[in-house]
């Protein structure tokens, strides 16, 4: 089905969240809480709890996309993304990566994503049953790319220490 991003999920950005509430460190009764670039750090409460994609609306990295799995915390510079039908979240995970959002970012000192330029971009929508396969195979190649990445540095590890 062919239609567009803001047809097909709400894109909704989060609230602003004070830096004096944000901690580094994870602890028991904190959820992360993501930002423009990713996860900012851990806050008391939480905005959404689910599967959700997250674009990085603002900053060095806008229109990156991050997965947020149960309860966190989005602020105003990161967009949460909900399919209105029925799409699974880790295909669209992908899907939105594919898109290479940051070439939409406008402003040089801060870039940003504006939402209502993004929800117009064309967007296609396979059978569910393909976006679970297609979601499966990039999940396997993750876990490879994660693996080669692993054995890279234990290479580097063994040459060093023969030196």
């Amino acid at each position: 089905m062919d239609t567009t991003l803001g047809k097909a999920c709400i894109l909704k950005s989060g609230k602003f969240v004070s830096a004096n509430s944000i901690q580094e460190q994870f602890s028991e009764g904190l959820y992360p809480c993501y930002g423009g670039n990713g996860i900012r750090g851990y806050v008391a409460d939480y905005s959404h709890e689910g599967t959700f994609p997250i674009i990085g609306r603002q900053g060095a990295l806008c229109g990156n996309i991050n997965y947020a799995i149960g309860k966190f915390r989005a602020t105003e510079h990161a967009v949460v993304v909900q399919p209105k039908e029925e799409i699974d979240t880790r295909w669209l995970y992908y899907k939105l990566i594919s898109m290479d959002l940051g070439q939409y970012a406008t402003g040089a000192a801060q870039p940003g994503l504006a939402v209502s330029k993004i929800e117009q971009l064309p967007f296609s929508i396979p059978e569910l049953s393909v976006q679970q396969q297609t979601a499966r195979i990039f999940d396997l190649l993750e876990k490879l790319i994660s693996v080669i990445r692993q054995i890279k540095v234990l290479i580097h590890g063994i040459i060093s220490l023969e030196s």
